[in-house]
């Protein structure tokens, strides 16, 4: 949030010129989680306020950067953050649930279908065993992994290894460590240290 960013800011502008600092300690010093702490990073370095260098090290270059308004990109990365756990709740529901598939792709995407609506090709309705509604059994729900700042309880698991959203530090093979902008179906914008901006499969992400 606002407060937080402002946090960080003031650390940042309390750096001597030309000095480096990671980002462990920048975070420490701002009192907020290393997250968060390198998602406001990441949008001063967008003003041109800082400069980010191999190895997590942080260089000021404005001499106040305090005066970068970040309340607009605050809120839109919120907002993708919202949309990529609703994607991601959504999908959670249709590999576990027991009923029709293709019905539940209609809703999602609001369109009109019977009340009793079931396409006879998907697997659930090839199967009765699966389906509640022919006299079946849903299989367990299972918890849907926690978004950047919430409980570390519902976190995802080794199961869930290409899960990720807005915020999340990942690797990468050839890019090295980078933060995630956004999430595109398979793919995600990723800011890479020393490298700028790339978008790039999940497959190939390795979550920090």
């Amino acid at each position: 949030d606002i407060t937080e960013a402002a946090q960080v800011a003031r650390i940042v502008n309390a750096m001597p010129a030309e000095e480096r600092r990671e980002l462990e300690e920048i975070a420490e010093m701002s009192g907020i989680p290393r997250r968060k702490a390198r998602i406001v990073l990441t949008l001063l370095k967008r003003h041109g306020m800082v400069r980010e260098h191999r190895g997590g090290m942080w260089e000021r270059l404005a001499p106040d950067v305090t005066a970068a308004d970040l309340s607009r990109e605050l809120i839109d990365y919120e907002e993708r953050r919202k949309r990529d756990r609703e994607k991601l709740e959504a999908m959670v529901r249709y590999c576990r649930t027991a009923k029709c598939r293709t019905r539940m792709i209609l809703e999602y995407f609001g369109e009109e279908h019977p009340e009793d609506f079931r396409c006879g090709h998907c697997d659930n309705d090839a199967d009765p065993d699966r389906n509640p509604d022919r006299g079946g059994h849903a299989p367990a729900t299972v918890e849907v992994p926690a978004m950047v700042g919430e409980s570390p309880a519902t976190q995802p698991s080794e199961e869930q290894p290409h899960v990720l959203w807005a915020g999340e530090e990942v690797r990468h093979e050839t890019f090295g460590e980078g933060i995630v902008l956004e999430i595109n179906n398979d793919r995600a914008e990723v800011d890479f240290a020393g490298h700028g901006t790339r978008v790039v499969r999940l497959e190939f992400l390795e979550r920090v």
